[in-house]
């Protein structure tokens, strides 16, 4: 009983530590235009045009980029929010799921 309990409050606490990271994320983003946020993320990882990130350069983006501080997003959740994305345990991510995750941000 006890464990189902903290089992549950833990999902409960990753998924909104999930979902403050998109926020956070798309805040910081939601001055750029669509022109501007895709040369960033280029700029920030994407430059084998491949359409994944790795942690790092996902990192890259938040951080340097967009200038979201640790403060703001703890290097925990930002990790909660990748490992979240990242379904296939590849390392990588689609582009196109961050992209959607910061669209779908509530």
């Amino acid at each position: 009983g006890a464990w189902l309990g903290s089992a549950a409050a833990q999902a409960a606490k990753n998924k909104a530590a999930i979902a403050k990271g998109f926020w956070s994320i798309r805040e910081a983003a939601e001055g750029l235009s669509g022109e501007a946020w895709e040369r960033l993320v280029w700029q920030a990882g994407d430059q084998d045009g491949s359409g994944l990130m790795d942690r790092k350069e996902v990192t890259r983006l938040v951080r340097r980029v967009l200038g979201v501080s640790t403060s703001v997003l703890a290097d925990a959740d930002l990790d909660r929010l990748f490992g979240h994305m990242d379904v296939e345990g590849e390392g990588e991510i689609l582009l196109s799921d961050l992209v959607t995750g910061l669209t779908n941000a509530q």
